[in-house]
């Protein structure tokens, strides 16, 4: 026995001493890895910006859910710091031209449009850009063509084939397995709740659906129109010839200007650098670029940007939602800092929940009474939940294609009764000491006074909005029912309408909370703050909400998970009352 406890004591020991060595020689390799992250870049001159748009782009850098495993010290540059690096590359004297890789991108409407006026702007300087894909999507195409130069692979292919808008319905197989959704809603054109209560768009769905998207439509071929030089009439044309074009199509239609493989491309570039074609090219990524930015730390007076993107939820939230807790604290700290004399909310949200919308909110007056101007910068979306928040700003601004509006609420919860009862076979009983005292129970349904009381409770949150906006945008209350309903609008109607003051990017939005505050030169101060991936995987670890299995299962079901987190998201919204638009609508 006693060599026994010998053995344990000797075991134990050893393994937490080879624990430890691990942590030590774990935290090393972690702290190299972020001590790198910090180096320069030198950039050699007649070097080329490779502007990659392929994969996520946040609208804050890290501002998302990044694979929990890629210990990488590269951040997922955000739309802002993307536009950053092109505005310092368009005078570096270094840099003479972009190579644009944005064959899958997947970019909406808005963020592209902001983007592609960054590019025009450093085409401005004289210098060139050129635009390869081995395949384009629709959207990718849409990206490329800012270029002055656009090359396609000789096996390759490319969509230009219109718009559509694809909801998914969920009605006939929660039939099939005895759940019905209980759904109380504000607003005729409130159509988050659709896929749970029809089995395909409202009338009224289908009216605000076309509207929106043939907006869309018209600016993605008026853009594409002036930089091919193709006219209107004949693009509108060209989409409907084919499903996938091939390079020998593209090219006699004028949609691209060379079909080569990516190594024959550099010659172009070479060609437009003035070297000789099988020269080496210097080319630099943005991540590299990006470390080379600096901020005159010099200046006092700061604006501070929050930017706002994903679904607002209660509590903390993740990487890429807006947890009103966490959101409360950033406009609270910009709120006591004294050298902040402004605050822009960039908002890139369908919106969410009713309650944290309305603590959100609550901050955001208290920043404008406390003397603080807020503007808001509205990004692809900025709708239900996500207006909102921003609906008492001092000044809106949104983008031509920017979604928005959705001026609704709705409540819906499952009632399995059927399912219990007929398809399983168990039932419930109970005794009760006054009317509602068993409350919701998904199991045991609901009864016309249960059924009264929640629709009451979707009326007066709706009747809450409306308050909001009219005192908001200063209109008249009526006039405010008019337009909500939950409908969505684009930014062009939205101005038109009174929801929004002026089309523009964040940008314009900065020099318009800047000339609020009367400051000249300034820096920003920008939240949620940066988090290398090494931080944010070790912050996660220690994240009760479990976001790594989040992560594994998105990246599993792939193009699925949408349509699974929009189930999970009927049944687990626990009661709460939403102001989010309508789910999982897919553009293309």
């Amino acid at each position: 026995m006693k060599q026994f406890f010998k053995f344990l004591l000797a075991s134990v020991l050893g393994t937490l001493f080879a624990f430890g060595l691990f942590a030590f020689l774990g935290i090393g390799v972690l702290g190299s890895l972020a001590s790198m992250g910090e180096q320069k870049t030198v950039i050699s001159d007649n070097s080329i910006l490779v502007v990659n748009v392929e994969g996520v782009i946040p609208d804050r850098t890290n501002n998302t859910q990044m694979d929990p495993f890629a210990l990488s010290d590269e951040k997922v540059l955000g739309l802002s710091d993307i536009q950053r690096c092109i505005e310092a590359a368009k005078t570096d004297e270094n840099i003479d031209g972009i190579y644009l890789k944005a064959g899958n991108s997947a970019l909406p409407m808005a963020s592209a449009n902001s983007l592609r006026a960054s590019i025009e702007s450093f085409k401005e300087s004289g210098k060139f850009v050129i635009a390869y894909a081995d395949n384009f999507s629709q959207n990718g195409y849409y990206m490329a063509t800012v270029a002055d130069s656009i090359y396609l692979n000789p096996a390759g292919s490319l969509e230009f084939r219109g718009y559509s808008a694809t909801l998914t319905f969920f009605k006939k197989m929660l039939d099939k397995i005895g759940v019905k959704m209980e759904v109380f809603y504000a607003g005729k054109f409130k159509s988050a709740t659709e896929p749970f209560r029809l089995d395909k768009m409202s009338p009224e769905n289908k009216v605000q659906v076309r509207e929106m998207i043939n907006d869309l439509y018209s600016d993605f071929i008026a853009d594409i129109s002036v930089e091919r030089n193709i006219s209107d009439e004949e693009l509108r044309a060209l989409a409907g010839e084919h499903l996938l074009w091939t390079p020998e199509q593209a090219l006699a239609a004028g949609l691209i200007d060379g079909i080569d493989y990516k190594t024959e491309v550099k010659s172009a570039i070479n060609d437009n650098l003035g070297l000789e074609a099988d020269k080496k090219i210097k080319s630099v990524s943005l991540n590299e670029y990006f470390k080379n930015l600096s901020t005159d730390l010099s200046i006092k007076d700061k604006i501070a940007v929050i930017y706002a993107e994903g679904s607002i939820v209660n509590g903390k939230g993740q990487p890429g939602s807006i947890g009103d807790e966490s959101y409360m604290k950033y406009i609270q700290k910009a709120m006591d800092d004294k050298k902040v004399k402004a605050i822009v909310l960039r908002v890139n949200s369908p919106g969410g929940s009713a309650q944290a919308s309305e603590n959100i909110l609550n901050h955001i007056k208290m920043a404008q009474d406390k003397g603080k101007p807020v503007v808001v910068s509205m990004g692809d979306y900025a709708a239900s939940g996500g207006y909102f928040i921003s609906a008492e700003a001092d000044k809106i601004y949104a983008q031509e294609n920017t979604i928005t509006g959705s001026i609704g609420v709705f409540l819906m919860l499952p009632n399995t009764q059927e399912l219990m009862e007929e398809k399983i076979g168990i039932t419930f009983d109970t005794v009760k000491t006054a009317k509602f005292s068993t409350s919701i129970n998904p199991m045991m349904g609901i009864g016309p006074a249960e059924a009264k009381e929640l629709q009451f409770m979707a009326d007066n949150v709706y009747d809450r909005f409306l308050n909001i906006v009219s005192e908001g945008r200063d209109m008249d209350k009526a006039e405010v029912n008019e337009i909500a309903q939950g409908r969505v609008w684009t930014g062009k109607r939205a101005v038109e309408i009174g929801l929004v003051d002026e089309i523009g990017d964040l940008n314009q939005a900065i020099a318009a909370a800047a000339d609020l505050a009367g400051l000249e030169k300034y820096r920003l101060k920008n939240f949620p703050a940066v988090k290398d991936p090494i931080q944010a995987f070790l912050d996660q670890l220690q994240n009760k909400d479990n976001q790594i299995a989040t992560q594994i299962l998105e990246q599993e079901l792939g193009d699925y998970y949408k349509t699974y987190q929009s189930l999970k998201s009927a049944v687990d919204n626990d009661q709460i009352i939403m102001m989010q638009m309508p789910f999982d609508i897919t553009i293309q």
